[in-house]
This record gives structure tokens, C-alpha cells and sequence, in this order.
């Protein structure tokens, strides 16, 4: 995606220098070693960059010489404008676009929502039946492309947005998109990568065991993070052990956060039910399963169990 940018900053008289997300450590040196003046990128790794920076003993002001930052491939909260901005000492702007069409809308310097480009028509439809909504309305970003060598016609992003046609104070005449403010289906979007439902049952229908899941994606800091795989199986199926026999795999945590290693056993009474036990940990409130064979552990969370040992259903 990146390659759309190129040519224009080389127009512009800019030396582009493309990283992608490779090594920070790397990235700060160039930037360090030949004055980087301007970033464009996920507003997730230019934070990632300052966090490596700051840890690295670096004065973000005085040591990188950034003036301006291009974000796109996220939405760029203003919480997170604020920071970049007082950390790098830089103006930071945003665009909105896909990697079918390219560059759809931008900002200009009064931050007041997304000019549409000239290089496509923007329509805001009815995300069930695709007729266009007006102006103000919350609806999917709907895009016509002018470009006679890929043509699309009336693409559906998927994003939600609404049409503002009242004048900016910049002197553009374009309509403009206001904030991205969702999604029309349940694709998540971590770190700049797509991720859909539909993929990560391809990879749960892999083993039989597994009957339910659930991905839990949170974003501290402003960082996408998945943090969590829940799923819900069947404790027979496991091989882990006949019922009222010790296993190991299982790991418990306390109220800070640190992992200790625990046994468990299958509950006589409900198969369902595994009864962990950990002397280490006085009061459990996650308990985790390193299924033989699996590249992911499963995680069940526990809150508020008073102490161990304790019975922790598998979800």
C-alpha cells in the first residue's frame, strides 16, 4: 500500500525511504542518520517507534528530526493526534483509503474531517439495500474510481462514515467525509491488518475439539492488541487424562498478572469442569491450558475465585 505514496512525495521533491514494519531499532537509526523529516504510515507504528525511542534513552524532539507525520491504514483517534504530536514536536495529519482505490479522502491543515480526492466519486449508502442516503446520514462508504485501466464501480468498503458539505475554512470546495466511526460486518482491524471471522474459523475447524471461540481485541494506548482466544471443548476429547488423575499444562495467575505452573483434574462429578490446583497462588484469577499440539493456549478467565484450588470451567 505503501507504493501509492511514492510517487507523489517524489513529485513533491521528497527522498522516500520505504521500511514498512521491520525492526524499530533499525528504522530510529535511519531516521537518526539521514534527519527523516516526514513519516507516513499506521499511527499504531509511529507510536511503536516513540516507545522503542524513549526506551532506547532518546529525546524524541531533539534526537529525530520528524516534522510531519501522514497517517493512514487505522483510524487516528484525536486522543492519539495529541500525543504524537507533543511527543514529536510534528503536525500529523490523516487519509482514508483501500488498496483497491487508493487515496479516497485527506485531510487538509483545520482537521475538519476528509476531503473527497477528484480521483473518485464517494456515495454514503444504506449498508442492506445500497441506496444513497443524504447528506449528514450515517452509511457505508460506497466508491466509484475514474481510472479506465481498473475500473470499479460503486465499491463497498465496508466502513461507516457520513457527508459533510458545509465550507472549510482551507478553500476546498470538495465534499467531505466525516470520521470512520465503524464497521458494516464483524472484520476487526489490528494493526492495520484485516481480520475476519471467517478466517479464524478455518483455522478453529481444524479441531474437532474446539465447539465455540471467541477473539477478544482491545487497544490500549492506542494499540491494537488480541489479546485473548476463548474457546469451549470438550474436556474427554483432550487427552488429557481419565477422570480423578493428575495432568500438567495448566498455568494460574494472581491479581499480578504472573503465570505459575498447576495441575488439573477432570471433575468425577461434570467432565466439563476441571478442578486446577496451584500452591503458589493464594487467590487465582486466570487459569491457562497448553493444549498439546496447538500453537495458541487457550485462556479462561476466573475473576473474583476466592482461593485455590479452584473449578474452572473450559470457555
Amino acid at each position: 500500500a505503501g507504493l501509492m505514496f511514492e510517487e507523489p512525495l517524489r513529485n513533491l521533491g521528497c527522498a522516500s525511504i520505504p521500511a514498512g514494519p521491520s525492526d524499530a531499532a533499525t528504522q530510529l537509526d535511519i531516521m537518526q542518520k539521514l534527519r527523516v523529516s516526514g513519516y507516513v504510515g499506521t499511527p499504531s507504528f509511529l507510536m511503536h517507534l516513540a516507545q522503542r525511542a524513549e526506551e532506547k534513552g532518546l529525546n524524541l524532539r531533539k534526537d529525530l528530526f520528524l516534522e510531519v507525520a501522514f497517517c493512514t491504514g487505522e483510524r487516528l483517534s484525536e486522543k492519539i493526534r495529541s500525543q504524537m504530536e507533543k511527543k514529536y514536536d510534528i503536525i500529523m495529519r490523516q487519509g482514508y483509503g483501500t488498496a483497491d482505490v487508493g487515496c479516497i479522502g485527506y485531510e487538509c491543515f483545520q482537521k475538519n474531517g476528509l476531503h473527497i480526492s477528484n480521483r473518485c466519486y464517494v456515495e454514503i449508502c444504506h449498508p442492506d439495500t445500497g441506496i444513497p442516503l443524504k447528506d449528514g446520514e450515517v452509511g457505508e462508504v460506497v466508491v466509484t474510481a475514474f481510472n479506465k485501466t481498473y475500473p470499479l464501480i460503486r465499491l463497498a468498503t465496508g466502513d461507516l462514515s457520513y457527508i459533510d458539505r458545509t465550507p472549510c475554512s482551507c478553500g476546498r470546495t470538495s465534499p467531505r467525509l466525516g470520521s470512520i466511526v465503524g464497521r458494516v460486518d464483524t472484520t476487526a482491524r489490528i494493526k492495520g491488518m484485516f481480520v475476519s471471522p471467517h478466517q479464524v474459523e478455518q483455522v478453529m475447524a481444524r479441531f474437532e475439539e474446539i465447539k465455540r471461540w471467541q477473539i477478544e481485541v482491545t487497544n490500549p494506548g492506542g494499540v491494537d492488541e488480541m489479546v485473548k482466544l476463548y474457546v469451549r471443548f470438550n474436556v474427554g476429547s483432550l487427552g488429557v487424562g481419565p477422570i480423578n488423575t493428575d495432568f500438567d499444562g495448566f498455568e494460574v495467575a494472581g491479581r499480578d498478572g504472573v503465570y505459575y505452573p498447576a495441575t488439573g483434574r477432570v471433575d468425577s462429578n461434570d467432565r466439563r469442569v476441571v478442578v486446577v490446583t496451584c500452591p503458589e497462588v493464594a487467590e487465582p484469577v486466570a487459569v491457562k491450558y497448553a493444549m498439546k499440539n496447538w500453537s495458541t493456549a487457550a485462556i479462561f478467565s476466573n475473576a473474583g475465585i476466592p482461593a485455590s484450588p479452584f473449578k474452572a470451567e473450559l470457555k
